[in-house]
């Protein structure tokens, strides 16, 4: 499979979730517990507060599925990492879901809560494309295909959560 193919196959997900995003947003019931919590909440209805919150938990969710899959390289389970892989992006789903449901606030205020919040992804891309561009071997004659190739799915992967994340939270209303 080619990077081309991945990042083509990447962006027919994304627009296929911004194609699907209204009857997304309508499976989750607006009497949700988390909803109400939040919409409760005077610091979540602050833009910037909210963005911060963001960007923790999509911090935490990342932190917590790398973990699981560092920890997955030691039981050689053969595909136990796509399941944790495709869990993971359906948790953030519903997560950007009930954090867009909760917000109530102008639309230029849910554009900063929904930037603040996925910056979270761009950062990390931003990272990952440095790490691929400074990539140098540490002995002569080093392979480094293997580690370009995942450098390259880390960007791909977190680009498509950062623009998914900012769709979900910065750009949807809510479905009724």
């Amino acid at each position: 499979m080619s990077f081309t193919f991945l990042f083509i196959l990447g962006f027919i997900g994304i627009l296929l979730v911004q194609f699907l995003k209204r009857p997304i947003l309508a499976m989750v019931n607006d009497k949700n517990k988390i909803i109400r919590t939040l919409s409760h909440w005077a610091w979540y209805q602050n833009p910037w507060l909210a963005g911060l919150f963001i960007f923790a938990v999509n911090a935490v969710f990342f932190s917590i599925t790398v973990f699981i899959l560092f920890l997955l390289m030691y039981f050689l389970i053969p595909y136990l990492h796509f399941f944790v892989m495709v869990s993971a992006v359906l948790i953030s789903l519903y997560a950007w879901i009930l954090f867009n449901k909760a917000w109530s606030g102008t639309k230029r205020d849910q554009l900063i809560m929904g930037a603040v919040g996925s910056s979270f992804y761009i950062l990390l891309t931003i990272v990952f494309v440095y790490w691929f561009i400074t990539l140098k071997p540490d002995y002569p004659g080093q392979d480094l295909f293997m580690a370009a190739l995942g450098l390259m799915m880390a960007i791909l992967v977190t680009t498509v959560a950062a623009i998914t994340c900012f769709l979900f939270t910065g750009f949807s209303s809510k479905a009724k």
